[in-house]
């Protein structure tokens, strides 16, 4: 599924009513069922919306191939890089933070995670080996697109490290990557994106078995007579989850 090449062509033109898209905002919608999975009827619908994204980043963990007891730094703590921080620590990773804004950090605490960095103030280098303890990282996820990110992920990387792509962003990120690092530090460049009906099945179970922490994700909620408040909302810098209800 997340490797169709059509994917976003039935998307380019207005539907019956006039609209482009999947009609996100509908009371009701047909699918097959094959593209449902069974909820938690204990689960609030604003943390049962998170379906489609912790499976994305449940994807992205299977393809990094993560192991127990691997160190893994993850810039980027907005929500999808506390997502991603919550799984990979699910899957036994020894899981440090990078994160600019004081509130995301705050949200990473407040998630029990103790290894957080803010990459402005004193050495980056340094302050990664300190939490290593002078192990070296298996992997770097890269949960924000921000040139900076990425030349950060180059200053810490050691031999056989692991880079998972996980953020988009538009414009895209600038990444000057020189093939004679990635040659003989025998480094690899994940990409990754969407989910398949395995991962979606995965995400659905961990959500009913409130596996992962979502309140501190989910910062907002607006009635769909409120959704320009809440594009607004959601727009804004160091915004987490916006949720919709009826």
């Amino acid at each position: 599924m997340n490797l169709c090449e059509l994917l976003g062509s039935r998307y380019e033109e207005k539907n019956n009513y006039g609209y482009y898209g999947p009609n996100g905002c509908a009371q009701y919608k047909v699918v097959s069922s094959k593209h449902v999975f069974k909820i938690s009827k204990e689960l609030p619908f604003s943390e049962a919306g998170f379906c489609e994204p912790l499976a994305t980043v449940i994807h992205g963990i299977h393809r990094l191939r993560v192991q127990p007891g691997e160190n893994i730094l993850i810039i980027g703590a907005g929500t999808m890089g506390l997502l991603n921080t919550q799984v990979a620590r699910y899957y036994g990773a020894e899981v440090i933070i990078s994160e600019l804004l004081k509130k995301k950090r705050n949200t990473a605490e407040e998630l029990g995670f103790k290894k957080i960095i803010d990459p402005s103030q004193g050495n980056f280098v340094d302050k990664i080996n300190n939490y290593t303890k002078n192990s070296e990282l298996n992997s770097i996820i890269i949960a924000v697109g921000a040139d900076k990110a990425y030349e950060q992920a180059f200053k810490v990387a050691p031999m056989l490290c692991k880079f998972l792509i996980f953020a988009a962003s538009f414009p895209s990120p600038k990444w000057d990557i020189d093939p004679n690092l990635v040659h003989y530090k025998i480094w690899e460049i994940i990409g990754t994106y969407g989910a398949s009906l395995k991962d979606y099945q995965e995400a659905s179970e961990l959500l009913s078995k409130k596996i992962f922490n979502l309140k501190p994700l989910t910062e907002k909620k607006f009635t769909l007579t409120n959704i320009q408040e809440a594009f607004k909302k959601d727009s804004s810098p160091g915004s987490y989850r916006v949720s919709m209800i009826l």
